[in-house]
């Protein structure tokens, strides 16, 4: 297939997620711009299906349609599944790179950086300019370097990033990372392609409402989404049984989601109520307008991840409803919730310092807001338009015009 014009590929192996929904965005303001000629979609056939379901009949009832280029399942798989990082890195580099000679790309854009970057290093001179969003840079965190291991993986991957940033057919690097974008500007000559990307999110209309203590004079902590053990689930609960009797009393727990761990919280519910304490259970994902029912009818949200290493749409809601967190103190959430103070950032792998701070959030909650917490600096550099138009400055020509 070849396309006039040469225009940019997106370059995507995921068809679910926040992955489906970066093209959602995209091609929503790709389309009311009139710029849809100007990129080609590939991916699987769930990326299309899922991405443009999200856009409705608005998107189906306009011409030009988006060319989308579907990629055989089985190449998709062979390249996550190669036994080796270095193989699986090289196999989804050429996949791209076949993509974009198929459509007489001028440029390919790969949505997850992290999935090619040694193959993009050790690449020569492809035939493309090249740019991608790398989602888990992660040379900037301290933590990230401890033991042995630590020290030898993030060598290997900053002195790759260090490569590709120096390659003159590498374009820009984007990321969602704003301390990853202060560290390279100071510790790479290369430092100007590195790209800030703002998240593509946009507050609920009905978000912004009063915070404070419920009604009920019981402080309501809501933890929501995709229940696996890297979550801390499990010191979470833990941490629930330590928690002195006047703030157990005072609180309530609600768990709504699905994952691995879910039978696990099924076991402990009724260790957790004889216990004394009010925790309830709704299985499953909810619909979105569901969860930010949810989200609204709560006071604090817990998200004590264990070693997350990049953002997260859970922070993102929170803020949002003007709801105080409860997360890992490092890394990029632990630095967020520190420079707006949106929360409570602890060492989520301790049950002792988890159940303190819910202590403290249950305090702050039944005694009222006092405007420390900076939501609306935090959300607001964020929107779906924001990151279209990030995203088309640097790889569409004049897409606002």
């Amino acid at each position: 297939m070849v396309v006039s014009g040469s225009p940019v590929l997106y370059f995507e192996t995921a068809g679910s997620g926040h992955r489906a929904h970066y093209v959602a965005v995209l091609a929503k303001y790709l389309t009311a711009w009139n710029k849809a000629d100007q990129v080609i979609f590939a991916g699987p056939a769930q990326l299309r299906e899922r991405a443009f379901a999200q856009l409705g009949e608005e998107l189906a009832e306009t011409s030009p349609r988006f060319q989308f280029v579907e990629l055989p399942e089985k190449d998709i798989r062979d390249a996550m599944n190669a036994p080796t990082l270095f193989q699986r890195h090289r196999r989804c580099w050429q996949l791209g790179l076949r993509a974009a000679q198929r459509c007489n790309a001028r440029q390919v854009f790969f949505a997850a950086l992290d999935h090619i970057l040694l193959a993009a290093a050790t690449s020569s001179l492809p035939p493309f300019r090249v740019s991608g969003l790398l989602f888990r840079g992660s040379s900037h965190w301290r933590e990230r370097r401890a033991g042995w291991l630590g020290l030898v993986r993030e060598g290997i991957k900053e002195h790759a990033l260090r490569v590709v940033l120096a390659k003159p057919w590498f374009e820009n690097l984007f990321t969602l990372d704003p301390y990853f974008k202060e560290y390279m500007d100071l510790h790479s000559s290369q430092g100007k392609k590195v790209i800030l990307l703002p998240e593509p999110f946009d507050a609920p209309c009905d978000a912004a409402q009063a915070w404070g203590a419920r009604m009920s004079g019981r402080v309501r902590f809501l933890f929501f989404g995709s229940m696996q053990e890297r979550k801390g689930i499990r010191p979470l609960l833990d941490a629930l049984l330590l928690l002195p009797r006047d703030v157990a009393a005072a609180s309530e727990f609600r768990f709504c989601g699905e994952g691995e761990m879910l039978s696990f919280i099924e076991e402990r519910l009724p260790i957790l109520r004889s216990a004394g304490l009010d925790v309830s259970l709704e299985r499953g994902f909810l619909p979105r307008r569901q969860l930010e029912a949810e989200i609204s009818a709560c006071d604090v949200v817990l998200a004590p991840y264990l070693g997350h290493v990049g953002s997260s749409g859970v922070l993102l809601l929170a803020a949002a409803f003007r709801k105080p967190i409860l997360t890992q103190q490092e890394m990029l959430l632990g630095a967020e919730v520190r420079r707006y103070q949106l929360g409570e950032p602890v060492d989520t792998r301790d049950p002792i310092a988890i159940a303190e701070g819910i202590c403290r959030l249950n305090r702050e909650c039944l005694k009222g807001f006092e405007g420390t917490r900076q939501f609306d600096a935090f959300i607001s550099r964020h929107g779906k338009e924001k990151f279209a138009e990030c995203l088309g400055a640097h790889l569409f020509t004049h897409v606002a015009e």
